[in-house]
């Protein structure tokens, strides 16, 4: 993928991360969506705290959207760089 092809794909990602956001946050299975990565990375990737994450009065995890759109940039970033 060129330098113009991971551009657009990220900025696809940054929409696609706004859109989903409720309240500035998403959550993690919308994220993995995103990313088209399995929810359990992304959990694990909480867990680990590679992810900053808070959770809901309900117990439930969210990631707030900057945080999101940061780790999926250089998500994808990171696995474009491996693949050329």
């Amino acid at each position: 993928m060129n330098t113009t092809e991971l551009n657009t794909l990220l900025a696809e990602v940054d929409k696609a991360i706004d859109a989903a956001a409720s309240n500035g946050a998403v959550k993690p299975v919308q994220l993995a969506k995103i990313v088209q990565v399995r929810e359990q990375m992304v959990y694990r990737y909480i867990a680990d705290k590679r992810i900053e994450s808070f959770e809901t009065p309900g117990g439930y995890k969210r990631i707030q959207a900057a945080k999101a759109k940061a780790w999926a940039r250089g998500y994808l970033t990171r696995k474009n760089d491996r693949e050329s």
